[in-house]
């Protein structure tokens, strides 16, 4: 058993909303919201912050410019303020630009909602997108960031000193209620990798506890809630390492100590 902590056609005027879709590349995050041929995109690699890259529909320049004025509405019929940004083209075989979402913010106070691009001397935008769309697009990829972060091996190197578990909150509810029903009590003998940042990126069940809605339990709560100071290596950096730590689930004797299941000498885990 494992758990793994793992653009319709748009009128030029027209602007695009959610949702997002989150696509995890090698090294990066994504959201992407497609119209049609229109797309919008997210993109961070690493730990970057989010560029925004846009691939209007219907446009196909020679070159893309190195500036484009943007148009902030209150409302979908009056424009209000207006800017010029800095652009960068997408590059390969794709026709769009890229964007500062943070540098396209401080254009315009957070009243104004809406935001249109216009190449200079036209008069239809080439693409329009509301601020909350980009701010929940954003939201989508940090927290697709952090997760990474979560999952990270660290120095990759050999751990010296092991991973020690500081949090793994446990409350009464969490008994799975098949289990508590049919009375099954035991103890799961679970082994983790815990990643460079001290969270649980995968979880084995080494020895069951005889009922499976106990293991895989186990190994949820562990994936979900468990904070660990992570290993180091001879360097003293984070490293990942597994952890190995015996869960036992109790329905009466609440107090009586648990012994250790394939571990001798050390102390289980009462979960109920």
């Amino acid at each position: 058993m494992r758990v793994i902590f793992v653009p319709l056609l748009l009128s030029t005027a027209e602007p695009v909303d959610g949702p997002w879709s989150l696509v995890r590349g090698e090294g990066t995050c994504s959201a992407m919201l497609t119209a049609g041929t229109t797309r919008f995109a997210l993109v961070a690699a690493g730990t970057a912050k989010p560029i925004l890259v846009v691939e209007p529909a219907q446009w196909q320049p020679a070159a893309v410019p190195a500036t484009l004025q943007v148009v902030w509405n209150r409302t979908y019929a009056l424009p209000e303020k207006k800017a010029v940004i800095p652009v960068q083209p997408i590059g390969g075989d794709k026709s769009g630009f890229q964007v500062d979402p943070e540098a396209l913010g401080q254009t315009a106070s957070y009243e104004y909602r809406l935001v249109s691009f216009f190449v200079a001397g036209s008069q239809a935008p080439v693409a329009a997108i509301r601020r909350d769309a980009i701010g929940s697009g954003t939201a989508f990829v940090r927290q697709c960031q952090i997760e990474r972060q979560q999952v990270a091996p660290g120095s990759g190197e050999p751990a010296v000193e092991a991973p020690k578990l500081i949090s793994l909150p446990i409350s009464d509810d969490d008994y799975p209620a098949i289990a508590a029903r049919n009375g099954e009590v035991g103890v799961t003998q679970m082994v983790m990798m815990v990643s460079a940042a001290g969270k649980v990126s995968r979880c084995d069940v080494e020895v069951s506890s005889g009922s499976d809605a106990l293991d895989r339990t186990s190994c949820a709560l562990a994936v979900r809630r468990a904070v660990f100071v992570p290993a180091q290596d001879a360097s003293g950096r984070p490293t990942q390492a597994e952890s190995r730590k015996p869960f036992r689930w109790e329905i009466h004797d609440l107090n009586r100590p648990a012994p250790a299941a394939g571990a001798a000498g050390a102390p289980a885990t009462n979960l109920r």
